[in-house]
């Protein structure tokens, strides 16, 4: 007992010092491994709990002493917490810790520390605690806990035992080194549950080893750190291996070591999984060993051979790097997949070709058609990119219906695609859906009842062309080779897609030029319309004034005569601008060329002032407004304009754009014969206004009286118009 109690002070401090090394070494470690930086907060209030032991045989007076007691006390109730945090992460269900989970852990030990610390308010965590000289130092000499000691001292066990049953469970099931780290981790639990309590109930002799454990427990996570690679080997959860996946899976760590693997890697490659596990890639037989370097390449796959006894094995070996918690390269997963039952038809090189080379021309016509140039271009592009990519030499397209075919797109004349004797041929490619293939059409006995001459080409294969919008019409897709390279059911594949991307081809330009007839059908009934409600009637009302005219000069009227031929000039004035305004309307939207300003005075110019009306164009005219708001406003301004122009019997026009108090104003003014708005009903051109206002977050104000003219303003938030900008 005496020689315990000369080396005593040195053993606290011994263990503290040890502890400290193993949590600063996990804390270096926290990039490599996320139990790391765990380890390391559960080490620092053991660090804190075992030197402060040593400082409480230190102190000269009895308040030290209690200080050193309570700093010990809360450094001890945050020990199982950590230690559980570490034991999840090591285990690999980290995940499980979420924020409120982590702060109702917490909870406890944080009111345990409140409780120390106010303890002599309420005394709840100690009832009573004495405290002299016992063989010369200071100890203490009566303690009694209070009625939250035994809470927490019931929490922790039950910590104690979670973590004894995670650890146990981990060892049990985990390979090797993972089953090691479990161990290392169960034996530290057990000593902690197993001794504390037996050393707690031998009086002084026993609370002057607890220092021991401390040392003891980081020795054990030390010799797991280097023996097992505690801090080094990132733990893998097994469902991430999927165990009854056909496909082989590999784990590698940082540094090449194998840290994982699933039945099926053991199964393609012959190499039993504890005979690898923590080995390196490197030091594995052929081909192994030599690609150790190369799976850590980015996008890295290559198919291996590898000799079993029972046969050989071809293998496709691809690798995706990994990354740990904290984003940065935490390994490699190997994917290994059985080639063998392919290699007897081809090489996965050859099938990949093919796809990508299918998907390439497919893209290509898609964006042949996508561009919608003229039909002919679009098929003569389309057969020259097929021809490219395949083994023909020859082609051509043949459009048409059920009684004739015509050959629309062709490379090389001399093929027999525009020879009538294979218009029933080519009528039977159409109508199908399977498409055609030969070898040899001299001896084919689907072609040779056609034949009146040797073929210039031996082989042939074909596609139908289908166009959904015109079910009448039908044509084929044709490719003509020679014996060598030959072609083959994925080029017919591909052929029968292409076929179906002509049909929309055709489909395109079949609504296309639907299109267009009815644009220009409507264009042609709105000018009729046009010409009939305007023109036309006013061109009759001219017969009836010549007409009257002539009468009554006739009969000697000459002043009535000059009345009718003052309406008549008028009549013939108000025709006149009504055509230019049709003739205006057909030409293109000016904005295309122009800003709104230029476009305004355009108008202005073509109509306004060569219909004898004097024009104004005032205001601040901004330029860098978007096209819809410009046009919106074109709109707007043309119609009032209309309007003026059709019904005002005006001199004069104004047109005025200016900014006020975060508004655009903009007003159209005539010195026409004006009316009363309230005495008419709103037409279809004032409901145009007010829509197109109402577009821009705007109103419309109509200010008019008989006599003095016609003002149509339209007020509108600048914010509206930023925010189409934006």
């Amino acid at each position: 007992m005496q020689t315990i109690t000369a080396v005593y002070p040195l053993l606290p401090f011994t263990s503290a010092a040890i502890t400290a090394l193993v949590g600063f070494y996990a804390y270096r470690r926290r990039a490599v491994n996320a139990a790391a930086i765990h380890l390391a907060g559960m080490m620092l209030p053991v660090t804190i709990w075992t030197a402060c032991i040593g400082l409480q045989r230190l102190s000269q007076t009895p308040a030290v002493f209690l200080f050193w007691v309570d700093v010990s006390f809360t450094a001890i109730a945050f020990i199982p917490v950590t230690a559980l945090f570490f034991t999840l992460a090591l285990t690999g269900y980290d995940a499980w810790l979420t924020l409120p989970r982590r702060a109702a852990l917490l909870s406890i030990p944080l009111l345990t520390t409140l409780f120390i610390w106010s303890n002599e308010a309420h005394g709840w965590f100690l009832q009573q605690q004495e405290v002299d000289w016992v063989n010369g130092v200071l100890d203490h000499t009566q303690w009694v806990g209070g009625f939250w000691y035994h809470v927490y001292a019931g929490y922790s066990t039950a910590l104690l035992l979670a973590i004894i049953a995670l650890t146990a469970v981990t060892a049990r099931r985990a390979p090797q080194p993972f089953r090691g780290q479990a161990a290392a981790v169960l034996i530290w639990s057990g000593l902690t549950f197993l001794i504390v309590i037996p050393l707690s109930l031998l009086g002084q002799g026993g609370s002057r080893l607890l220092p021991l454990l401390p040392a003891v427990n980081a020795l054990i996570f030390a010799w797991a750190t280097f023996r097992f690679r505690l801090l080094d080997l990132a733990p893998i959860a097994r469902a991430a291996l999927v165990e009854s996946a056909h496909d082989g899976m590999l784990a590698l760590d940082d540094k090449g070591r194998i840290v994982d693997a699933n039945p099926a890697w053991q199964a393609l490659t012959g190499l039993a999984r504890p005979d690898i596990m923590g080995r390196a890639l490197a030091d594995l037989p052929p081909p192994w060993a030599e690609l150790a370097h190369a799976v850590a390449q980015p996008g890295f796959q290559q198919e291996i051979t590898i000799e079993q006894p029972s046969a050989r094995r071809y293998l496709h070996l691809q690798s995706a790097a990994l990354q740990g918690h904290n984003g940065r390269a935490s390994g490699h997963l190997l994917l290994l997949h059985d080639l063998t039952p392919l290699k007897l038809m081809e090489t996965l090189e050859q099938r990949v070709a093919a796809r990508t080379r299918d998907l390439t021309i497919l893209y290509n016509v898609a964006s042949l058609i996508s561009r919608a140039p003229p039909l002919p271009t679009t098929l003569a592009d389309c057969l020259a990119a097929i021809l490219e990519a395949t083994p023909g030499a020859s082609g051509a397209i043949v459009l048409g219906d059920a009684a004739a075919l015509e050959v629309v797109a062709q490379r090389d004349a001399h093929n027999l695609a525009a020879d009538p004797a294979f218009q029933p041929l080519w009528q039977h490619i159409a109508a199908g859906e399977n498409g055609f293939l030969t070898h040899n059409l001299a001896a084919d006995p689907r072609i040779t009842p056609w034949l009146t001459a040797p073929p210039p080409y031996p082989t042939l294969i074909a596609a139908p062309i289908r166009a959904q919008a015109e079910p009448t019409s039908r044509g084929a897709l044709l490719l003509f080779g020679h014996t060598a390279p030959r072609f083959n059911v994925e080029d017919l594949g591909l052929l029968l897609a292409v076929g179906e991307q002509i049909g929309i081809a055709l489909d395109n330009d079949y609504l296309r030029r639907q299109a267009e007839t009815a644009v220009i059908t409507a264009e042609r009934h709105r000018l009729a319309r046009d010409l009939h409600d305007s023109v036309t009637q006013l061109l009759y009302t001219q017969m009836l004034f010549a007409d009257a005219t002539q009468k009554q000069l006739h009969a000697g009227r000459a002043d009535v005569a000059a009345a009718h031929l003052e309406r008549l000039s008028a009549t013939a004035g108000q025709a006149l601008r009504e055509m230019r305004l049709l003739i205006y309307q057909l030409r293109p939207l000016e904005l295309a060329q122009a800003n709104l300003y230029m476009a305004v005075q355009r108008r202005l110019e073509m109509v306004e002032q060569r219909a004898g009306l004097e024009t104004h164009l005032e205001g601040e005219w901004p330029d860098n407004w978007p096209t819809a708001v410009e046009e919106t406003l074109y709109r707007l301004i043309e119609e009032a304009l209309n309007n003026a122009l059709k019904h005002a019997a005006a001199t004069a026009v104004t047109v005025t754009l200016c900014q006020s108090n975060g508004r655009l104003e903009l007003e159209i003014r005539d010195d026409g014969r004006g009316f009363d708005p309230a005495a008419s009903q709103p037409g279809l051109g004032l409901t145009h206004l007010q829509e197109r206002a109402a577009q821009l977050g705007g109103h419309l104000e109509i200010i008019s009286k008989p006599g003095m003219g016609t003002a149509v303003k339209a007020s509108l938030p600048q914010s509206s118009i930023a925010n189409r900008k934006s």
